[in-house]
């Protein structure tokens, strides 16, 4: 897709090595590309990514956001510690 495409690649992953694959892939082939990830989710690693690339932070919202959310803690358990710690976080941040 790196190859061929031109008008910015979107990756949605929070996985290093795909990440990295796609770095790898725009050195080669020089398109454009943004990361996307989950609020959330590997915050640390999406604020160290923003210093160099494009990252964008997505929320699950709408009628369906709530069986969306059970699907992700149904694949992953850990993703249930990783929401806790957002919903914590954010309340720090509000007052």
């Amino acid at each position: 897709m790196f190859r061929t495409y031109d008008g910015g690649i979107a990756v949605g992953s929070h996985d290093p090595a795909m990440i990295d694959a796609a770095a790898d892939l725009h050195a080669e082939y020089g398109t454009d590309y943004e990361i996307q990830m989950l609020m959330g989710v590997r915050e640390d690693a999406q604020t160290e990514l923003a210093a160099e690339r494009e990252v964008w932070q997505y929320a699950p919202y709408g009628e369906r956001w709530l069986s969306y959310f059970y699907r992700r803690l149904k694949e992953r358990k850990r993703n249930a510690a990783f929401a806790a710690r957002a919903v914590v976080s954010s309340f720090g941040k509000a007052q």
